[in-house]
Order: structure tokens, then C-alpha cells, then sequence
């Protein structure tokens, strides 16, 4: 796959505060709004779909990057882009939820990286056709037999 990188500067999850770590006042707040937002599936979809509509930089950063978990990174922008979350809020709305509900929050996540992928094919083009270096052992070890 295709990574697409961005200096961190550019990304609007970071100029929107989403890595922010220091103690917020309305903590408690945050949390109950973000576990609501994950609890109410239609209000999750939208969010989802407005994070990729809108942050361009960060969703081509993020979902590009296939070894990374990016239902949870589509969770902590919704709750960013929605509440002004920082991703430390999420996590924990995330605990507050049952399984079913962590369950369903990750098919719409899901979704909206599967439409993301597909609006995008050309990114994903040539995945597993060829590895950067491609070597062939028996050229590199021909000059080696015939220097001995």
C-alpha cells in the first residue's frame, strides 16, 4: 500500500488538539459526550463522514497507514472534530462502552475506511505485486564463485 506522509503541522487532528495531554476542566464533560457519540450509531456515522470529508491531510496520514489501528483513529478524530476531545478522552469514553456497543462503533468505522479506500483505489494500486528491493541471488553470488 501506498503511504501517504504529511509533516504533523499540517494535520488538522493535530492543529485541532487531538494530541493535547494536559488536563482539561471539563474532563468529565468530554467523556460523557464522547461516550454518547459513540454510543448513538447515526451520530457516529455522520462524524465518521465528516472526518474524512473534511480533515483530507490527516485521513490520507491515517488511513493510509494500514499497520496502525485506524478504527481508533477515525474514533478519536470523530470525538476531536465533534467535542474538541484530545485522544486521551476517547480512550477512556471507549472503556465506558459495553462490548456490543464497541462492537457496533467499529462497523461504521470500518465502513467509512472501506468507502475511503475505494474512493481512493489509486492509492492502494500495485499493493503485493513487487517489493521495493528486489533481488536475485543467483546474479549476487555468480561474481562471488567465480572470484574463489
Amino acid at each position: 500500500m501506498k503511504r501517504i506522509y504529511h509533516p504533523y503541522w499540517l494535520w488538522e487532528d493535530y492543529l485541532n488538539g487531538m494530541f493535547n495531554d494536559s488536563k482539561l476542566q471539563n474532563e468529565d464533560d468530554l467523556i460523557q459526550k464522547c461516550t454518547n457519540l459513540f454510543s448513538v450509531p447515526s451520530a457516529f456515522d455522520k462524524a465518521c463522514e465528516m472526518v474524512i470529508n473534511k480533515w483530507k491531510i490527516s485521513t490520507k496520514e491515517n488511513l493510509s497507514n494500514t499497520s496502525q489501528n485506524r478504527n481508533a483513529w477515525i474514533g478519536a478524530a470523530c470525538c476531536s472534530i465533534i467535542h474538541n476531545a484530545p485522544e486521551y478522552i476517547t480512550r477512556i469514553a471507549w472503556a465506558n462502552l459495553t462490548i456490543e456497543q464497541q462492537n457496533i462503533a467499529n462497523r461504521i468505522a470500518k465502513k467509512h475506511i472501506l468507502k475511503y479506500e475505494t474512493r481512493n483505489r489509486k492509492l492502494y494500486s500495485g499493493v503485493g505485486k513487487q517489493m521495493l528491493l528486489q533481488w536475485d541471488s543467483r546474479r549476487s553470488t555468480k561474481g562471488i564463485r567465480e572470484k574463489k
